[in-house]
């Protein structure tokens, strides 16, 4: 939380009218209060969420080469076992 009034004082001392100075504390606090702000939990859970999806996908990208890994292992033993067939 903000604030203002400390902000307000500290920029009257440094120069600022007290008008300019109000202004600026109101803003910085009305900046400060939008939603589009991230808490630790926030950030937590998302960090969360983020290595739960990637997990999920690299289970899928592993599933995904040992189910290539096998195809081509099949065909090749298909492959061989024409060729062992086709000699005289």
């Amino acid at each position: 939380m903000i604030n203002t009034l400390a902000i307000s004082e500290r920029l009257a001392k440094e120069g600022f009218t007290e008008a300019q100075a109000k202004a600026l504390a109101e803003e910085l606090f009305e900046r400060s209060s939008d939603s589009d702000l991230v808490t630790k939990a926030d950030l937590a859970v998302g960090l969360s969420k983020l290595k739960s999806d990637l997990v999920t996908w690299l289970l899928i990208l592993i599933g995904m080469i040992l189910g290539a890994y096998a195809l081509i292992i099949g065909q090749a033993a298909v492959v061989i076992h024409f060729l062992q067939q086709a000699k005289p």
